[in-house]
């Protein structure tokens, strides 16, 4: 039986955001993207991914900010 005003809600998608700090799988594909070499795709969002975000934003003249956001995502070919 299927209630319309049901209690079960759909969990809410966040748009995904990386910034110094961030850790993950996510992060080795973003250090990748940038080019960091297979030794240096730790997986840890540092100071030097961020450097190197920024450089790729202001490149694609985006807003360099160094945090790594669905636009940023998009223009890397991650999503």
């Amino acid at each position: 039986i299927c209630y319309k005003n049901s209690s079960i809600k759909k969990p809410k998608t966040e748009p995904q955001i990386f910034k110094v700090g961030s850790e993950g799988d996510m992060v080795k594909k973003i250090q990748k993207s940038l080019g960091f070499e297979d030794k240096n795709c730790d997986g840890k969002f540092g100071l030097k991914t961020e450097q190197k975000v920024k450089e790729f934003q202001k490149k694609n003249e985006m807003n360099a900010d160094g945090i790594v956001g669905p636009q940023t995502l998009k223009k890397l070919n991650i999503i």
